[in-house]
């Protein structure tokens, strides 16, 4: 990896800790209430930057940028959305019905074991008609196993939990394409 990526090889030796003080903390977990729901319900909220798996995480994000342009029916962001939308010409007799969806409430329901095979595979088809060695294949297949893998646990008021289902929230946009 050195000889053909230095700059993934320094990033990635960055995130070593070197120290205690530099170890990653256990993403501690509240709850915000969905005040529209009756009776009131509550969303579990995991903010996971600064999570043991988060190099990995944005080592695939970078990897899948590329993607984006060969699947223009995955959006960026709201930004993205936003810039999309104004380009668009309708006629005003038509009925046009707008449907969107935030990925990052999905998160906790993406079946990890049927969407990683398929963000495999659109990379892996991606890679092959771009010439891609086979090292950055292998980094880039390292990187996501360890990007969908759960923190060790979570913490919330002293006790230690672990999220068992679907890909955590605030995770770097790994999981753009699932």
């Amino acid at each position: 990896m050195t000889e053909q990526d230095p700059q993934l090889a320094k990033f990635l030796r960055s995130k070593i800790p070197t120290s205690e003080m530099d170890l990653p903390e256990f993403p501690q977990f509240y709850v915000i209430p969905k005040i529209h729901k009756n009776p009131t319900g509550y969303r579990p909220i995991v903010p996971c930057y600064n999570n043991i798996t988060e190099p990995a995480s944005k080592v695939v994000s970078k990897m899948l940028i590329p993607l984006y342009k060969r699947y223009p029916t995955i959006l960026k962001g709201t930004k993205d959305l936003a810039q999309r939308l104004d380009k668009i010409r309708l006629s005003q007799h038509q009925k046009v019905f707008i449907v969107t969806g935030d990925i990052v409430t999905y998160y906790p329901n993406i079946p990890v074991d049927l969407a990683v095979p398929i963000v495999l595979k659109l990379f892996m088809k991606y890679t092959e008609e771009n010439s891609y060695t086979t090292q950055q294949k292998h980094i880039f297949i390292s990187c996501l196993q360890i990007a969908v893998k759960s923190p060790l646990f979570m913490k919330f008021e002293d006790e230690f939990f672990e999220q068992i289902r679907g890909v955590l929230m605030d995770v770097t946009s790994t999981m753009c394409l699932l």
